[in-house]
């Protein structure tokens, strides 16, 4: 059978896709820009259907039906990347957190120490030999689907056909889903005088040929905005934001004297503006990969002149009890210390672990130039659980 055969003969609808779906079964989804939107109010359709059914997924944007009060006893979150539609959720205690290095999280189900029943993916529409791109998120939706006994495409046309190690091909999907909706934008409002400040004290530390990293928030965005003439700068970064994007057509970013990667831009995901996903589609320029390379900090020490910077935010601190172990249940409802902002990525907004980006650059400082990866026994042989 031909791939558009295959393709034909996949086709459902949302709510007969998500119907494999049975209680007590583990689903991971797609978050970011690249939530499978459709799926997921199909899902929430089926509340009363569906008893413990466990949620796995990073940063969500928006609002989410399946985190609401009434869906407590129905659907769990247990989150990798608290965001704005689960961290009430997770306050409450109707969510767990998992606090995790990024890096480490397609690890949780390659190894099945979180095991994936079904994955719920968005992708752009398939190309003509059959491969779906999953656009502006990559992170660790491909771990989940080779991990999971059923994968849920939702294809929508809008989602950009993002280049790289980001493709899913429509053999290796068992339900597909056209449906085709906004995806979630963010974009921020100009920098406050702090936030510009910081980037006027940053600036002169800027060295033209450096490789950089720069995630969410406003410091990140007054740097790149300030930013001017042929640096030629390089990005590794897990996240690719507006303002990057705008630093790259003015001739800022060039990655032509980046020794990973030269003349790409890697990244893993992307959140901002429709115009950034515009930019995205079919671009060269740009790779997106799985989080277990981007930010893998010894992936990242391969960037000679490597410079992480991100933004805090504000907030309390999160959990840093000893009780979340294997079983990964531990609720911050009664935890006096405990309100989870994000999660371990490469910023430091008040996470419990440290960031990818730093420690990338640390392994940098410590190794001779050219040393390449090293070797994977030095790796710990657990992920947190």
């Amino acid at each position: 059978m031909n791939w558009l055969a295959d393709y034909k003969a996949k086709l459902r609808t949302a709510h007969e896709a998500v119907s494999v779906i049975k209680s007590g079964d583990r689903v991971y989804y797609g978050g970011n820009a690249a939530i499978p939107q459709t799926l997921v109010r199909a899902l929430a359709n089926r509340r009363a259907e569906l008893e413990n059914v466990q949620l796995n997924h990073v940063l969500l944007l928006g609002d989410d039906p399946l985190s609401a009060p009434e869906m407590a006893g129905h659907f769990r979150h247990n989150s990798l990347f608290v965001g704005p539609a689960d961290r009430k959720a997770v306050n409450d205690g109707r969510a767990d957190y998992v606090p995790i290095f990024l890096y480490m999280i397609p690890r949780l189900f390659t190894e099945r120490v979180v095991p994936v029943d079904v994955a719920m993916i968005a992708v752009s529409p398939p190309d003509e030999h059959g491969f779906m791109s999953l656009g502006v998120e990559t992170l660790a939706s491909r771990a989940a689907c080779n991990a999971s006994r059923y994968v849920i495409a939702q294809v929508n046309e809008k989602m950009p056909r993002v280049l790289g190690d980001s493709f899913v091909h429509v053999r290796n999907a068992d339900a597909i889903v056209e449906a085709t909706e906004p995806l979630p934008t963010l974009e921020p409002g100009p920098p406050n005088e702090v936030e510009l400040a910081i980037s006027r004290n940053i600036l002169p530390l800027i060295e033209s040929g450096m490789t950089v990293q720069m995630g969410i928030g406003g410091i990140p965005d007054a740097i790149f905005a300030s930013m001017d003439g042929s640096l030629d700068l390089g990005i590794h970064t897990e996240m690719l934001s507006d303002q990057a994007m705008k630093a790259i057509e003015r001739g800022v970013v060039t990655g032509a004297r980046k020794t990973l990667h030269p003349g790409k831009v890697i990244i893993t995901f992307a959140l901002g503006s429709d115009e950034l996903y515009d930019f995205l589609d079919n671009n060269p320029l740009i790779e997106a990969h799985p989080v277990d390379y981007v930010n893998d900090p010894f992936i990242i020490s391969q960037n000679e002149k490597l410079h992480p910077w991100s933004g805090p935010l504000k907030g309390r601190k999160a959990c840093h009890c000893p009780v979340i172990h294997r079983q990964r249940r531990h609720s911050l409802a009664n935890c006096p210390h405990a309100e989870p902002r994000s999660g371990g990525g490469d910023q430091p907004r008040r996470r419990p672990l440290r960031r990818d980006g730093v420690r990338g650059r640390q392994h940098l400082r410590q190794e001779p130039q050219g040393a390449g990866r090293i070797p994977n026994q030095d790796r710990p042989s657990r992920v947190p659980g």
